[in-house]
């Protein structure tokens, strides 16, 4: 029954140890969507699906178009489809008082 303890007890240390280095590595780089929700509100946003979110790159918008305030807000779709919860989150998204603000807005048939 000791030897039954002790095994239990060092797996349970090792699984626990093992789950403070998976997530002490929780950086933002391991979930795409954790950055999108921890940034600060954002006066110019990328809207829509998986398209934009992987397809357009603000860090080459702010070479174009010469301003650095362009945030992709885009999600995958059954993440977040067109709707009410989209809708609210980037009403919390957007700083209250931006003005100029610059959006591209993606429309297909799947949204």
């Amino acid at each position: 029954m000791k030897t039954f303890l002790i095994q239990i007890i060092t797996f349970g240390a090792l699984l626990g140890l093992s789950d403070v280095g998976v997530f002490s590595m929780a950086d933002g780089s391991t979930d795409a969507m954790y950055l999108k929700f921890s940034t600060p509100q954002q006066s110019s946003l990328i809207l829509g699906t998986s398209r934009e979110a992987q397809g357009i790159k603000p860090e080459y918008l702010h070479q174009i178009l010469d301003r650095d305030d362009v945030f992709n807000y885009a999600f995958q779709l059954p993440s977040s489809p067109y709707g009410e919860v989209y809708l609210n989150s980037i009403s919390k998204k957007l700083k209250p008082n931006s003005k100029s603000g610059f959006f591209i807005l993606d429309v297909n048939p799947w949204t």
